[in-house]
């Protein structure tokens, strides 16, 4: 009830400064396949293309700093995350791996994540997303300490010899330099949001138009042919998990609702 307080609001500044965004990850597949939260999922997430998040800062503080702020590394060198947070002011909502990094902000969150135009080329596209990929999680890794006998893979290695090598700083602007140089802001036939896989990469037109889904007892953003973007990610989304894996993500320790 508290993250669906947060979304209508954040919503509604949107709406109201011509900010477009649109449901994410576990969020879309709730509000498709369940009309509203997965019910075991414990967050809500949302993107925004680039131009569009790096006005988000100035909004929050303008249109709900009353209630909220907005957390990013710039705001708050100690939080891992390459992407930025919306946070409910004067609550907890504490993740046992932040408990001691020194995190200011760790009340109740809706993540919101960048999305960046790429190159044409299929190999240029490639590269540059890998690249962003290998800075975001380097700083991240770093950040939490993580060591480097965990790595289960190739990429996994590559990413912890990258966080042991670099300086965290270092890390974030090389991020940056990536996913900020000028060309990104070019409208260009594909984009991508940092995540797991090449399958984030898709047709820019995905992100162009957009719908209200029902969301609990209201309606949310997604992107008109959120089917697509489902399908690319997830594949068949609409089949249920196995009951071992619904399951609540963030392992939270401790909780405060404050005032609410």
């Amino acid at each position: 009830m508290v993250l669906l307080y947060m979304m209508k609001r954040i919503h509604e500044a949107c709406v109201k400064r011509g900010i477009h965004y649109w449901m994410a990850g576990g969020t879309l597949i709730g509000a498709v396949r369940h009309k509203g939260f997965i019910p075991w999922d414990d967050d809500l997430d949302i993107c925004m293309m680039r131009h569009d998040y790096n006005k988000l800062p100035q909004i929050v503080q303008e249109e709900l700093s009353d209630e909220f702020t907005w957390q990013d590394y710039h705001t708050d060198p100690n939080i891992p995350e390459y992407f930025g947070k919306v946070r409910l002011k004067n609550t907890l909502w504490l993740e046992e791996h932040k408990m001691d990094l020194g995190i200011r902000e760790q009340g109740f969150y809706v993540d919101v994540f960048p999305v960046d135009y790429c190159p044409e080329s299929d190999f240029r596209a490639k590269l540059v997303y890998n690249e962003a990929l290998l800075f975001a999680r380097a700083a991240y890794l770093k950040r939490r300490g993580i060591s480097i006998t965990s790595a289960d893979s190739l990429k996994n290695f590559i990413m912890l010899l990258c966080s042991k090598l670099l300086p965290l700083k270092l890390s974030r602007w090389l991020y940056e330099r990536v996913v900020m140089a000028p060309e990104r802001y070019l409208r260009t036939s594909r984009c991508y949001e940092i995540g797991g896989n090449l399958h984030q990469l898709v047709p820019v037109e995905t992100y162009e138009k957009f719908v209200l889904l029902p969301f609990e007892d209201t309606e949310f953003y997604a992107p008109e042919n959120w089917d697509l973007r489902l399908k690319v990610q997830y594949g068949d989304y609409m089949t249920l998990p196995p009951p071992e894996e619904r399951v609540a993500k963030h392992n939270i320790i401790q909780v405060d609702f404050g005032k609410y």
